[in-house]
């Protein structure tokens, strides 16, 4: 289940998804982080103390390029196991799809990787 949101303080996206591998429910949310102005997909385990960890996350450029990152991470959490995360987000957030999705990724992936303007 997936929803948007919109509001007058956040604006962003949230699912629920179960894994198939280990059967436990977890949260992805989506929001403008106001106080860094990017956007952030967070994976929370579902419980009460859920809320405090984030399992994964990933900072996005972009509106259009944090919706695709939604998305990949709804698929990681569903298919891989737990432990692979941190390479399934570092294959994620290094892959050419990763930049295309940001209307200003390339600039973006260049500074990041030459440490140039």
């Amino acid at each position: 289940m997936s929803v948007n949101y919109r509001g007058r303080l956040n604006t962003g996206y949230l699912s629920r998804v179960t894994s198939a591998i280990n059967g436990n429910n977890y949260s992805i949310s989506t929001a403008w982080n106001t106080r860094t102005s990017e956007w952030e997909t967070a994976v929370l385990k579902q419980g009460f103390f859920g809320v405090f960890r984030p399992l994964m996350c990933i900072v996005s450029q972009d509106e259009k390029q944090a919706n695709w990152v939604h998305g990949r991470v709804e698929e990681i959490v569903q298919e891989r196991d737990p432990m692979d995360w941190k390479d399934a987000k570092s294959i994620l957030v290094n892959s050419d799809e990763y930049v295309v999705a940001s209307d200003t990724g390339f600039f973006q992936r260049m500074v990041r990787t030459t440490g140039e303007e």
